[in-house]
């Protein structure tokens, strides 16, 4: 699963695109060097753009992994966020679903997930150009 972060600090906001399957381990590695990131603040809102995922496997210990890590960091440094979904296929809004319910107890997260870009820029009130810009161009981001 190549997955992919970028800090947009002009949106203030986190981009991540994940292609092919989806694989927990390798998003918690992702999430682990984006917490390092000298540009990491616990504040930002995030667009997960799961447009381009084909395949998905969800094992229920790494997802407690991932959740055990970003609660460690939010204790830290108490934040709220804002993570959208993007997910315009079946598959994709399938896997958000589900991530969705299972972030649902954190009440330090908002979680949504959106079929359009256009829903994204909304929910995350940042210009629908600007969100459309980041979903269909070349990644990372140059």
């Amino acid at each position: 699963m190549p997955i992919a972060y970028s800090i947009e600090p002009d949106l203030d906001l986190v981009y991540m695109r994940i292609e092919g399957a989806v694989i927990i381990d390798e998003a918690l590695s992702t999430l682990r060097q984006y917490l390092k990131h000298p540009d990491y603040r616990p504040n930002r809102n995030h667009l997960h753009d799961l447009s381009r995922i084909t395949l998905t496997q969800i094992e229920f210990q790494s997802v407690l992994a991932v959740q055990n890590k970003v609660m460690t960091q939010q204790q830290a440094t108490p934040s709220q966020n804002h993570v959208v979904f993007y997910a315009p296929t079946k598959l994709a809004l399938s896997v958000a679903e589900d991530l969705k319910r299972l972030w649902a107890h954190f009440d330090t997260l908002t979680i949504s997930v959106v079929e359009t870009t256009d829903a994204a820029a909304a929910l995350l009130e940042r210009d629908p150009d600007a969100i459309s810009s980041l979903v269909h161009g070349a990644f990372p981001p140059s």
